[in-house]
């Protein structure tokens, strides 16, 4: 386990469909700020997808807690 840990408020995320970015961006999450992440057209009746999550030191840790709302 590393010492360090990244205390950043902000991270990236992203939405990807077997492997293809159907997100509008990577788009940037502030700390205790609800973000919606837009989704490209012609993906927005995909039934699942994988959410990807980056710190901002590679070589950190990091935690991330996130809430989701399908709608």
């Amino acid at each position: 386990m590393r010492d360090k840990k990244d205390d950043y408020t902000h991270c990236r995320t992203n939405l990807r469909k077997n492997g293809k970015l159907i997100s509008k961006e990577k788009t940037v999450l502030d700390e205790g700020k609800l973000k919606k992440v837009g989704i490209r057209q012609g993906y927005q009746d995909v039934k699942s997808f994988d959410l990807y999550f980056a710190g901002n030191q590679p070589d950190l840790d990091a935690w991330i807690a996130y809430y989701y709302n399908g709608n």
